[in-house]
């Protein structure tokens, strides 16, 4: 699919925050702990250079194949692992499937060989991340279909059960999204792929010390096109509301910014993100 460059040009400071509706938090544990998670290591073969759980081993298939996972009602995170490498004698240039879950394709003849090859930095594996509702008596299916002569893989499997209303609006509550005419909402019957998250001005925040969701957010520093900011690190009490829980984003989120003058030619700030064509997206701040 074709790709363009969404920019995002600010004059003020960047931060990332979300809006979501109350939870508990406490000083030993993390401010959200879901009742739905599942991790799987789809273990088949192994790369020995592949060192890290999930990646070190794959599960392959050369037909249709679902996970079915048993969770309540409510929008479920789904985490999906690749490390596209040789597996047996299967070339993994020729690797091209499709994955769907709850009635949504989550991407069609996909080849996540293609997918490393082409990003910047370069890395080694990928993952990929969604979020999609699920409904009463429902289980959230995962189908993995190889395209024809060809064949699928994945290294890990990731299923979380999210507070409503953080992305997606719950049953009783609604998430106001302003555009220029009119405020719209992004109902619960929609599904979302989580693109880019940045702690913005300062270093990764790994999946194991997010706020219980086991989200990656990755440092901003390959995304900035006019840097001219300076990021501070500022350790000030975080005072959540009603509206911003403590889940919303971890605490170092919100100590790292970038700042910038008043003088807007000078001081310019743009995030560049390549992005697909045919989609919406969500912008959060």
């Amino acid at each position: 699919m074709s790709t363009i460059t969404l920019h995002i040009s600010l004059f003020l400071y960047l931060l990332f925050s979300t809006t979501a509706t109350a939870i508990g938090d406490t000083a030993n544990s993390p401010p959200y702990i879901p009742s739905n998670y599942f991790l799987l290591n789809c273990a088949s073969e192994q790369n020995p250079s592949a060192n890290q759980v999930p990646y070190m081993a794959a599960r392959i298939f050369h037909s249709q194949f679902t996970y079915t996972f048993p969770v309540s009602a409510g929008p479920k995170f789904i985490g999906l692992y690749f490390y596209p490498v040789n597996y047996s004698d299967l070339d993994i240039a020729n690797s091209f499937f499709s994955v769907t879950s709850g009635g949504y394709t989550l991407f069609s003849n996909f080849s996540a060989f293609l997918n490393v090859s082409a990003m910047k930095p370069a890395v080694a594996s990928l993952r990929k991340e969604f979020i999609v509702n699920v409904r009463n008596n429902q289980r959230l299916n995962i189908t993995f279909l190889p395209s024809p002569k060809s064949h699928a893989f994945v290294n890990g499997i990731e299923v979380v059960l999210m507070p409503e209303n953080l992305y997606i609006r719950g049953s009783d509550y609604q998430i106001p999204l302003v555009s220029q005419k009119q405020q719209f909402f992004i109902e619960n019957s929609s599904a979302l792929e989580i693109l880019y998250q940045l702690n913005v001005g300062g270093n990764e925040v790994s999946i194991t010390d997010d706020t219980g969701m086991f989200r990656l957010w990755l440092s901003d520093d390959d995304y900035t096109y006019t840097a001219h900011g300076f990021p501070p690190h500022r350790e000030v009490p975080i005072r959540y509301t009603q509206e911003t829980l403590p889940y919303t984003a971890p605490k170092i989120v919100y100590t790292t910014t970038r700042t910038m003058g008043n003088d807007s030619q000078k001081y310019k700030l743009t995030w560049r993100f390549p992005v697909d064509f045919g989609f919406y997206y969500l912008l959060r701040l």
